[in-house]
């Protein structure tokens, strides 16, 4: 409220001067009730309406007078789940019960939008024309008949039909060209192929699948006869992407749009779209940085990739893709916007991800579409909804496209100043006025922003969202996955076993039969363990292709064992061939060397005589080599205790030493020129000089004169003396010296 008026005068609230404003409140019945059984944002309302005004959240206290202001307010009809509002509310409106509009009204509505587009003067073949009148009525039929078969149930919560469906089948039928729906059969594909999208790809059974199946062919055999039942016995699938772009000539304009041709046609065959499909593959990987998607376009997942690429070439299309994890929702979509020409936009979500986090995100995917009017799916999944309240802005952005308070009023003068040159050039006729500007960025919004939702149906969860938010169910198209078929199996598990080449080909087939039988069979069994014991295990495709990773994985390791252990088979069984080969050559050596051995033998037994002389000598030589060892020994004890007696007089003089050494390091120049300004020193100081004066002593020649003027002189250089002293080779002491100290 505070957002769409403007102060007036103290704390009067409203439109600009002279205008009304006109309060629209969709799904006013919405909020939940509290533990008081109190709807608290409608009992604000009601303050609005019976107080014409409310009290101000930033001065509290101060009470906001809001005029010039009417309400118009929209609910569904109350029960089945659904709220209702309180009497005191209810009772300052004028109520009207919306009852749908007659069959003949509604063929009216959609009559004018067939005969809009399939008309002659669009150049569509006349029985074309003539069939699409014929198909308004039949259309209508189909969905009621639907609407009163599929009711919702607990299971069933999204099986609700309205005219919006009808809009949506029409929205596709008239995204065509005469060149390509040019006959009857052609046409009669398309309507199937939209009924079908629109009403049934909602079905979670595939009874109710082939219930409607019956149900097309007996409508169509009842209002247009049998021949056009039979063309359409067999669906066909429309997809806009199976053209290239046209070849660049060299004379286009600048400004010449060379992206593929959007021409809504029928596929000739799911060979032909499965190469088309991986050329785009093979394109989005070498675009998309960081990107290394490895699909299998079994015959399921392309129909999925065709309904997600249905609903993104039409404008405004939303999309609700339930199925459980591993199903290629994600992959898929991506793909899909990919070949559209769309970028993908998810929300990146951390362990702070708030709601003002999901509102700064929403600025930037506003901007990107609005302004840039760059198309952009937005891909939300249930993984991304970490606080419920992202619910509500996603609901408000699919059922208007509008977020309250989204943009602050700086911002929207910022988008207002980008947007008025693009609004002059693109609606020329419109003034450019705030609200107007406002409302085409919205509009450019809605048109460029499709929204896709991936949840799974996994326990309650989607169906209270479903209840509590109900744009999700009305205002997208809904396509729920089922189990993947036994081909489906056998097809991704073949696509793996290809990429070894441990298994041989005779039995990769055999061996993804079988794992499509092991995941059929825990599908059956988890369905009887639900009907005995009321429990639920999931089987998905993702458990499918952890299995396939599994065996790849195991298979893989097995073969480098077996590899390394035959690879040391052969190396032994080499190294025995060269030990016996190394054996046999040793054997003939052998046999040369035993003449020479018998040679060398008669040499050493004449040899052994000479030795037993030599051996004599060295006997006498050993008893006079005893006894000089004797005398060694003994200088040997001698030396070791003279030793002893060294290291423990070094031991003694060690602190001494070390002493001296801390005490020369405490001497610095200063104290050596206060030294020498001495005229007498004390005898002590004169004693220690006496000493340095001999341990100065070059070669050993130690100076008789040891007077106090003999030591000034020696001191006369102060750096030089101090540099000596610091620098004196104590390891090195003539004995002169030493016996000079002696006392």
């Amino acid at each position: 409220m505070e957002s769409n008026v403007d102060k007036r005068m103290g704390t009067t609230y409203g439109p600009p001067a002279g205008k009304k404003l006109l309060i629209f409140i969709d799904d006013v019945n919405l909020p939940s009730y509290n533990d008081w059984g109190d709807q608290v944002t409608n009992e604000l309302l009601r303050q609005l309406i019976e107080m014409g005004g409310f009290y101000s959240l930033d001065k509290p206290g101060d009470f906001s007078n809001i005029v010039d202001v009417h309400y118009l307010a929209a609910m569904i009809q109350p029960g089945g789940g659904r709220n209702d509002i309180p009497q005191r509310l209810k009772r300052h409106f004028v109520i009207y019960n919306c009852t749908l509009p007659t069959n003949d009204a509604i063929d009216r509505i959609f009559s004018i939008i067939a005969n809009g587009h399939y008309s002659e003067a669009r150049q569509f073949p006349e029985n074309v024309c003539e069939l699409a009148k014929k198909l308004v009525p039949v259309t209508r039929v189909l969905w009621h008949t639907t609407k009163v078969k599929m009711l919702p149930t607990p299971a069933k919560f999204h099986y609700i039909f309205n005219l919006r469906d009808l809009s949506r089948i029409w929205l596709g039928m008239i995204g065509t060209i005469p060149t390509v729906i040019n006959n009857e059969p052609i046409m009669m594909h398309l309507w199937r192929h939209e009924c079908t999208r629109i009403l049934a790809d909602r079905f979670i059974s595939d009874a109710d699948k082939e219930w409607f199946d019956v149900e097309l062919i007996n409508t169509v055999y009842n209002e247009l006869g049998n021949d056009f039942a039979d063309i359409i016995r067999e669906p066909r699938y429309f997809v806009d992407f199976m053209r290239d772009a046209p070849e660049p000539t060299g004379e286009e304009v600048e400004d010449t749009d060379m992206e593929l041709p959007k021409i809504y046609e029928p596929i000739e065959t799911f060979k032909a779209l499965e190469e088309r499909l991986k050329y785009f593959l093979e394109q989005y990987n070498e675009i998309i940085r960081g990107s290394d998607m490895d699909l299998v376009f079994f015959p399921d997942a392309i129909i999925h990739l065709i309904k997600i690429s249905r609903v993104i070439r039409n404008p405004g299309g939303n999309l609700m893709l339930v199925g459980v994890g591993g199903s290629g929702k994600q992959s898929l979509t991506k793909l899909a916007t990919f070949i559209a020409g769309y970028k993908t936009f998810q929300v990146t979500m951390t362990r702070s991800y708030n709601v003002g986090n999901f509102l700064e995100d929403l600025k930037v995917l506003y901007r990107t579409c609005g302004i840039q009017g760059k198309g952009t799916t937005f891909l939300f999944t249930d993984q991304d909804i970490k606080e419920e309240s992202f619910l509500e802005y996603v609901n408000n952005i699919l059922a208007s496209g509008l977020v309250s308070n989204l943009f602050t009023r700086d911002e929207q003068g910022e988008i207002i100043t980008e947007l008025i040159p693009i609004m002059k050039r693109e609606c020329s006729k419109i003034p450019p006025t705030p609200e107007n500007v406002m409302q085409f960025f919205i509009d450019r919004v809605r048109k460029q922003l499709k929204v896709i939702l991936c949840f799974s149906p996994v326990g309650s969860t989607l169906r209270v969202r479903g209840r509590k938010f109900p744009a999700l169910v009305n205002c997208t198209c809904i396509d729920w996955f089922h189990e993947w078929p036994t081909e489906a199996l056998i097809s991704v598990a073949t696509r793996f076993l290809n990429t070894l080449e441990v298994v041989p080909g005779g039995i990769k087939m055999s061996v993804a039969q079988f794992m499509a039988y092991v995941h059929a069979s825990v599908n059956e069994i988890s369905k009887a363990y639900l009907l005995n014991d009321r429990r639920h295990n999931y089987t998905t495709p993702k458990s499918y292709l952890e299995l396939i990773n599994l065996y790849v994985k195991v298979l893989s390791a097995k073969h480098e064992e077996v590899k390394s252990k035959m690879g040391r088979l052969e190396n032994g069984l080499e190294k025995l061939r060269d030990t016996a080969a190394q054996v046999n050559e040793l054997k003939a050596q052998l046999a040369t060397q035993e003449v020479e051995l018998t040679k060398k033998n008669d040499e050493a037994d004449k040899l052994i005589e000479i030795v037993g002389v030599e051996t004599e000598k060295v006997s006498k030589e050993k008893i006079i080599a005893d006894e000089e060892e004797k005398k060694v020994n003994k200088i040997n004890i001698e030396v070791s205790a003279k030793q002893k007696d060294c290291e423990a007089d070094l031991k003694k003089a060690e602190p001494a030493l070390e002493a001296a050494q801390q005490a020369l390091n405490t001497l610095n120049k200063a104290n050596l020129t206060e030294l020498k300004s001495f005229g007498s020193p004390p005898p002590a100081v004169i004693n220690v000089l006496s000493a340095v004066i001999v341990l100065m002593a070059v070669n050993g020649r130690v100076s008789k004169d040891r007077t106090w003027m003999k030591a000034k002189s020696m001191m006369a250089k102060v750096d030089a003396f101090l540099e000596s002293l610091i620098n004196y080779d104590k390891e090195n002491i003539h004995p002169n010296i030493i016996s000079a100290l002696e006392p």
